[in-house]
């Protein structure tokens, strides 16, 4: 089956392969790297939508699912916003 991710951000979109654990890192990467140059960017793998935001504002919030603190790139999923860690987990446990 053919798992692919979907990067949005300004009116571009990329589509990348989503099928093992490396494909998903690079997912990752590229997800932070957008969200980096434009400020934001969505990004949905399988059913699940993130948001994400590039924000030194909310910088050491907690995490809403582990409590560790959100860096500088953090994901909002269901209003809720989570590390990176707990994003990589949330796709992994979806496909």
């Amino acid at each position: 089956m053919h798992r692919t991710a979907r990067i949005c951000s300004a009116g571009n979109a990329m589509l990348l392969p989503a099928e093992d654990a490396y494909d998903r890192e690079l997912v990752f990467e590229e997800a932070e790297y957008a969200a980096r140059h434009h400020g934001a960017a969505g990004l949905r793998v399988g059913q699940i939508e993130l948001r994400v935001a590039y924000s030194t504002a909310k910088l050491g919030a907690p995490c809403a699912s582990c409590g560790a603190p959100v860096r500088v790139v953090s994901y909002v999923v269901g209003g809720r916003r989570i590390c990176t860690q707990c994003a990589k987990n949330a796709v992994s446990l979806e496909l």
